[in-house]
């Protein structure tokens, strides 16, 4: 069975939608054709949505190369900009990663990139173009669907890694709690860890963050194993006023001969971040390995 539910959303409202005034949509000369295609189709798609949003500003561009991208969004994108569309010709790392770098570090913007191969496609335009709406919506703080969980008071968290090929000393740990009772608003981090670092300087960074705009969750030796820090309750708290009961966790990335180490040091700090409520806090968790 395949969870996906394209095609039962077309021509459905989203369950929130955040209205969109100032955007930019950039595509290079030899694929206007396919950048006014896409702001014409998504113009056509977001009324059935609940999508309210104005025209957005285009700009051409005479090449993608990143170089010229990244000159083009260093110029158009100002703080009231709430969204960018690149339209690239084909797909390029050293493209896309320039264009990450700059909406993601440089100058936060929720940004999204699409090929002109798939606007091309008209029988695949109109779905792709509804695909890329959800997203956007979502990175704007918009809420797509949700399910009716009758578990009161959970969080649900998910945790992921990434090593880096070419950084082999490196990881980058994802991290992600639902906040509210619809399990649609998310709390997430994203961290990197060098192998050398010690087990206790790392817990005693993590145990001291009670900021949620400080680190989550760090990552111990080669394989990355991971700590939820007492941030993300503190946050759970603050949007619910109250902990959570139930905690379920997914944990990707997890080997079966990693299994019992995680099961001897995530779980025992996992422990500890609960323990820092004091003793009248009762909870359970469940922790699903992948």
């Amino acid at each position: 069975m395949r969870a996906d539910w394209g095609n039962d959303m077309k021509g459905l409202a989203l369950l929130k939608t955040i209205n969109i005034q100032n955007w930019i949509v950039i595509y290079p000369q030899s694929k206007e054709a396919a950048g006014r295609k896409f702001v014409q189709t998504y113009g056509e798609i977001m009324g059935g949505m609940g999508i309210n949003s104005l025209e957005p500003v285009e700009y051409t561009i005479r090449n993608d190369d990143p170089l010229t991208v990244s000159q083009i969004l260093k110029e158009k994108l100002k703080e009231t900009t709430q969204m960018v569309v690149v339209v690239v010709s084909s797909k390029r790392k050293d493209r896309y990663d320039a264009i990450k770098k700059i909406c993601c570090l440089e100058l936060p913007i929720p940004s999204q990139v699409v090929t002109a191969q798939i606007i091309d496609d008209v029988k695949k335009c109109r779905s792709v173009v509804t695909k890329v709406a959800i997203q956007m919506n979502c990175k704007l703080g918009g809420e797509v669907w949700m399910s009716n969980i009758p578990i009161k008071n959970l969080m649900i968290c998910g945790i992921d890694t990434y090593h880096d090929s070419v950084r082999k000393n490196a990881s980058v740990c994802a991290f992600v709690a639902t906040s509210n009772a619809t399990k649609t608003r998310y709390f997430s981090r994203a961290t990197i860890q060098e192998t050398h670092q010690e087990l206790s300087a790392n817990l005693e960074l993590t145990f001291r963050c009670k900021s949620i705009l400080t680190l989550l969750f760090i990552f111990i030796k080669f394989f990355s194993n991971l700590f939820l820090s007492q941030a993300a309750l503190e946050h759970y708290k603050k949007v619910n006023g109250e902990l959570p009961e139930k905690v379920i966790i997914y944990r990707d990335g997890v080997g079966d001969g990693q299994i019992k180490q995680v099961v001897d040091d995530e779980i025992k700090q996992l422990e500890k971040a609960f323990e820092r409520f004091g003793g009248a806090y009762k909870y359970e968790k469940i922790y699903i390995f992948s």
